[in-house]
């Protein structure tokens, strides 16, 4: 259906629908599955690193990989900083951040993943290169 008819249909003007549509592209799409599957992953991960930690090598990789972290989160953008450390290490949720922030709960949702792809992008240079 057009704008318009979903508009009519359900009682609204279009900008209202317009607003709904741009409020929803913000969201992100999670796989139960995919979750599932991670957290299995990064289970044998961690018992992988906890045979590792006695070996200097991996302590040594650990450390630089923290380092690399560091630098990547350096290179966001004030506000991207501010939304990770609120979400991930204040441990907040994004209404909560929204208020501190003093922002939609959408802006902050979009803050956050675009600080997510870049800290990717980065250990992802980092880890290939």
């Amino acid at each position: 259906p057009t704008t318009k008819e979903l508009a009519t249909h359900m009682g609204v003007d279009e900008a209202t629908v317009t607003k709904h549509y741009r409020e929803i592209s913000n969201s992100v799409m999670v796989s139960f599955e995919n979750l599932l599957q991670n957290a299995a992953e990064n289970d044998a991960y961690h018992e992988e690193v906890a045979k590792e930690d006695t070996m200097p090598e991996a302590s040594l990789a650990k450390q630089e990989l923290r380092v690399q972290l560091a630098k990547a989160i350096d290179c966001l953008t004030e506000k991207e900083r501010l939304v990770v450390s609120l979400y991930y290490y204040e441990h907040l949720k994004l209404c909560e951040i929204a208020q501190v922030m003093q922002v939609s709960e959408a802006r902050v949702c979009q803050t956050r993943a675009k600080a997510i792809g870049k800290l990717r992008d980065k250990l992802q240079l980092y880890l290939e290169g």
